[in-house]
């Protein structure tokens, strides 16, 4: 059994859901990657067709762009990075350093150096491990391992979902957020009656995108995680943000990415290092 007491005290529930700690809002669904691990049977009869606004398409068309273009963004296999993390949970905040490993759309890596020890969350091809410092190790839920690729990457995602003609793109315009604006963009992808008779699955993977309409850079992806998967009233609010971008090897790169659940801060990165396409392969993504 997972040490519950050294995971409430990191505060990691927020970033890694697993069978056997108690609920939490499960925030894997970061970044929206499901659009790229699920694209394998997208090839199967949909639910209904898809809607895909043109000028949604145009727009992210030049968010595509300004991230470094199609043709550069397609070419990304893998990438590494590193910096520092704080996760906080309540009054409780815990600082440590950070090394994140990302390949394709269905292997992700990150492993945090905090007091005590390192933390480390592995996924692999939809199986996923978490590791706690004092050595005890859990089982990732399969639904959480399927949006924790490229967490900080999201413009992958963005690149997969023009591409593939059976994903809605729906454009809701201009929108207030904090003090000013941003175009919201709509991302869903969808199923056949067979793989998702119920359509949570595909309500699952709906993401809205928040863009600086000017500069065409991400600033929130959102997601809402319905209260049937947890035991609390309502639904959850997740947010991922991103912030302080730089140019590394031709891509638009944020450094700062920070994620809150139902307004409450949980964790936040801050990199300082970002290589692209070093050949990473899956014995980096062992547990």
């Amino acid at each position: 059994m997972t040490n519950t007491r050294f995971v409430s005290q990191y505060s990691v529930r927020p970033l890694f859901s697993t069978r056997t700690v108690s609920p939490r809002p499960r925030t894997g669904a970061v970044c929206a990657c499901l659009l790229l691990l699920l694209i394998s049977v997208a090839s199967t009869a949909q639910q209904g067709t898809p809607r895909r606004d043109a000028t949604a398409l145009t727009f992210m068309t030049r968010v595509l762009t300004a991230a470094g273009g199609g043709t550069v963004v397609g070419a990304i296999a893998d990438f590494s990075a590193s910096g520092s993390i704080a996760y906080s949970w309540g009054a409780a905040s815990v600082y440590g350093s950070a090394t994140i490993k990302s390949r394709g759309a269905g292997q992700f890596r990150i492993d945090s150096r905090v007091p005590g020890g390192t933390l480390s969350m592995v996924v692999s091809n939809g199986t996923g491990m978490l590791s706690l410092p004092d050595g005890m190790r859990s089982t990732i839920a399969h639904q959480d391992t399927l949006n924790v690729g490229n967490l900080t990457l999201p413009i992958i995602c963005i690149y997969a979902a023009i591409q593939d003609t059976t994903v809605t793109i729906i454009d809701d315009g201009v929108v207030p957020l904090g003090s000013g604006q941003a175009r919201k963009i709509t991302i869903q992808q969808h199923f056949s009656e067979k793989i998702d008779p119920t359509h949570s699955l595909s309500a699952d993977t709906k993401r809205d995108y928040f863009f600086d309409p000017s500069s065409f850079r991400l600033l929130q992806v959102r997601d809402t995680v319905p209260s049937r998967k947890y035991a609390v009233s309502g639904s959850i609010q997740h947010i991922i943000g991103f912030s302080n971008y730089q140019v590394s090897n031709g891509i638009l790169f944020p450094l700062s990415i920070a994620e809150s659940v139902d307004g409450q801060s949980t964790w936040s990165l801050a990199l300082t290092s970002v290589t692209f396409n070093t050949g990473l392969s899956d014995s980096d993504f062992q547990f």
